[in-house]
């Protein structure tokens, strides 16, 4: 390599940059092609500014700690723009505002550890909850008081070891549906499972290996489905399919409309932990701290993770390229789908990630840890540093051709 080109770290993320340029548009790097020393200057201008920005790189910009009143530790975790909401080992729901990390509401109603949040949006679920017109805000101007207008938008599904799910109206800050039996087994997760002119279903997982299919507009339980050996540990839908990982190390399939298994994977004999789906992939946290790709079309193995240390106890896909996971060796990492590799370690955290949340409108990444905190991440920024230096090194590797070829001809 020259000496007078500057080394760039290898990205992690060696992807291709994509291009849109008819064939009649003018290359914009013509001109440097032409003149490598132009170009080595344009070259050296990018690696300064990419050092630059890494070194001002904060990968936290927020942590909840709440020091006037501790938090509790995390088990479960979801986000808004506003407002998030988690759930501990003692029953109530706690939220606080996502600009200032104030405590605005706690939800009353659980006995016990809330093991699954999910946030739904209210125009799907409104007439089968008998929700009354959305409150309106505009003349919520009290000095002082924060106004939450995504409380209009979403509806709160809870489940907790005390065997019930709760719907929760935000504004109300009170349980607009039950759902619970006098034998429904403690609940260890939960998945709301909606689908386009179908009855909105909510999935329970249980202690005792069993998975509930519960008709939200009924109030009671259209289906349960057996043959889990051990707990239920994660839950996802996604085209009409529900997929249950166990600690008895197997996932299983389901075709709710048939309303048969039509599909198991066991990824190993150790437990799962987590699950996510995308597509037709679905990727398979264990307590090995390895994450495994399947292609659900074919059941087959495409790909492993390795980095964790420790057990994976929660995944989320972040986009269709990328993958955050969080462990017991305290990490959340996220992963480059296509090539396997980690994009960028976040530490922190003196305690498991327990619960990850991504929010839907401007795709801030929250994380929640026994250490009982939750720790806001820069996941975005952190892609685009990716982005920008293996960018960088197509210009390195293009500069290193053209000083060669000078070198040649000076040589003749």
């Amino acid at each position: 390599m020259p000496s007078s080109v500057r080394s760039a770290k290898s990205p992690s993320r060696p992807t291709p940059r994509s291009s849109t340029k008819s064939p009649v548009q003018k290359d914009p790097m013509e001109e440097f092609y032409k003149d490598p020393k132009k170009y080595q200057d344009y070259y050296n201008e990018l690696y300064d500014s990419l050092q630059t920005e890494k070194a001002n790189f904060d990968e936290c910009s927020f942590v909840f700690l709440n020091t006037k009143r501790p938090l509790e530790p995390i088990i479960t975790l979801q986000t808004t723009s506003e407002e998030l909401f988690y759930g501990s080992f003692d029953g109530p729901i706690r939220c606080f505002s996502t600009s200032n990390g104030k405590r605005t509401q706690t939800l009353r109603g659980h006995s016990s550890l809330v093991s699954g949040l999910e946030l739904v949006s209210r125009d799907k679920v409104a007439n089968e909850l008998d929700m009354g017109p959305m409150e309106d805000l505009s003349e919520n101007t009290e000095e002082g008081k924060e106004v939450f207008k995504s409380r209009n938008d979403y509806v709160l599904f809870s489940s907790s070891r005390d065997g019930d799910v709760r719907c929760w109206d935000l504004n109300l800050s009170k349980t607009i549906k039950r759902l619970t039996t006098e034998t429904a087994a403690p609940m260890t997760c939960m998945k709301v499972c909606l689908k386009e002119n179908c009855p909105t279903l909510v999935a329970t997982g249980g202690l005792d290996g069993n998975v509930t299919l519960w008709n939200l507009a009924k109030g009671s339980i259209s289906a349960i489905y057996t043959g889990h050996a051990s707990a239920i540990s994660s839950l996802e839908y996604s085209d009409n399919k529900l997929f249950s990982a166990s600690l008895d190390s197997f996932v299983k399939i389901v075709d709710i409309e048939k309303e048969e298994v039509f599909s198991i994977i066991r990824p190993n004999s150790h437990p799962v932990r987590s699950i996510s789906v995308i597509g037709n992939e679905i990727f398979v946290g264990t307590s090995t701290g390895v994450i495994q790709q399947y292609d659900l079309r074919t059941s087959a193995l495409v790909g492993c993770f390795r980095g964790h240390t420790d057990c994976v106890l929660c995944t989320k896909v972040y986009d269709p390229n990328y993958l955050l996971s969080g462990s017991e060796d305290s990490f959340v990492v996220l992963w480059d789908i296509k090539t396997k590799e980690m994009v960028h370690v976040y530490g922190g955290h003196k305690d498991s990630v327990t619960a990850i949340s991504i929010t839907d409108q401007d795709k801030s990444v929250y994380s929640g840890s026994l250490d009982k905190t939750i720790r806001r991440w820069a996941a975005s920024s952190a892609i685009g540093l990716v982005q920008k230096e293996s960018l960088l090194m197509e210009h390195k590797k293009k500069l290193e051709e053209l000083l060669a070829k000078e070198k040649k001809k000076q040589a003749k």
